[in-house]
């Protein structure tokens, strides 16, 4: 979990989000989710989906980043506070795609991709394997990766169609 002045004040639960099954114990709470990685958002979900009323913390948002915890809440960047019943910390991943991908062409031994946009150089392994959702943009980056591999991989159909002479159109 982060280092965040007061946390070991936090009156309410707190654990960090590899800890979380489901919000249904949350049901009626304030909780605050810090961060709005994938996991964050899909804890927002499923914390409204179950009766809580979830509030995210980032960097720059709606709910700012917190700046450090009381008994009963937390205390903002931007000077305001908040009161809530717990806390969810859905940050400080680290990666363990090197511990089950032996696969050193897209990903640093640190499980970092080696580029940060894809291009033909390094989203795509020399292999065939693809890198999606590791931009670091979220869903919207996770989708776009998903789209742009999607249409690589028709434009290499397409190529092995036509050099076997197939008739096919465009996709």
């Amino acid at each position: 979990m982060p280092k965040v002045k007061g946390r070991d004040r936090i009156a309410g639960e707190a654990l960090h989000s590899s800890e979380y099954r489901s919000g249904e114990r949350f049901r009626g709470m304030r909780v605050l989710v810090v961060g709005c990685g994938n996991s964050g958002m899909e804890m927002c979900l499923d914390l409204c989906e179950h009766g809580a009323m979830p509030f995210m913390s980032v960097r720059s948002g709606i709910v700012p980043e917190v700046e450090s915890f009381s008994g009963n809440g937390a205390r903002f960047v931007d000077g305001n506070e908040m009161s809530f019943d717990a806390v969810i910390f859905a940050t400080g991943y680290r990666s363990n795609v090197p511990s089950w991908l032996q696969d050193g062409e897209l990903f640093t031994e640190d499980g970092k991709p080696r580029a940060r946009c894809p291009s033909n150089s390094s989203w795509r392994s020399p292999n065939g394997l693809y890198r999606v959702g590791f931009s670091g943009r979220g869903l919207l980056g996770a989708g776009a990766d998903a789209l742009m591999t999607a249409a690589d991989i028709a434009g290499r159909w397409q190529e092995t169609q036509v050099a076997a002479g197939a008739n096919i159109s465009s996709v």
